[in-house]
């Protein structure tokens, strides 16, 4: 009678919930799996990655950006995006944050440009650096790719260090036939 359907109807209800339980459970390891893998990824990349929120809060610095800044994922996040600029640009970027949540212009976002970080121990460290927006749940932050580029500066200076001896030498042949 109606026991045996409820019997029935109960026994049905928890099958769906045990159901349920593992879909939530599989879907639950698919993500964690997801995670790890494009953490694994951000890691293992040759280029620093910071996010920063509407604030100027650092949310993610991988470990080519403690390369390149001298700071440990741990020491740099929560910490204010200036800590990582020259005193006059870190004096700024609070204001060009501001006047891009307000006017939706910049000329950073979407280019490449050359900067010049600050280093944990104070020295100055060019680098390249592409800024992105992204949203997400109703939140900007700004995501940007970071390149440092001493040795190519200083491959630069080494290649123009040698283009005038070069110079010198020949003027000096020059004038000893002269």
């Amino acid at each position: 009678g109606v026991s045996g359907f409820f019997f029935v109807c109960f026994n049905l209800v928890i099958g769906y919930l045990r159901h349920m339980e593992t879909v939530v459970h599989e879907k639950t390891e698919l993500l964690v799996d997801s995670e790890s893998r494009s953490r694994a990824i951000l890691e293992s990349t040759p280029v620093g990655v910071i996010t920063i929120n509407q604030q100027g809060v650092i949310q993610l610095f991988n470990r080519a950006a403690e390369k390149i800044f001298g700071y440990s994922e741990k020491e740099a996040l929560f910490q204010k995006v200036n800590l990582l600029m020259q005193s006059e640009d870190g004096k700024n970027h609070d204001v060009y944050i501001k006047k891009y949540l307000t006017t939706k212009i910049s000329r950073l976002l979407g280019t490449t440009r050359e900067f010049v970080g600050k280093h944990r121990d104070g020295h100055l460290v060019p680098i390249k650096i592409r800024a992105e927006k992204l949203e997400s749940k109703g939140e900007i932050y700004f995501t940007a790719a970071i390149e440092d580029m001493t040795r190519e500066k200083s491959l630069g200076s080494q290649l123009t260090a040698a283009q005038d001896l070069a110079k010198s030498i020949v003027e000096s042949i020059t004038d000893m036939l002269i």
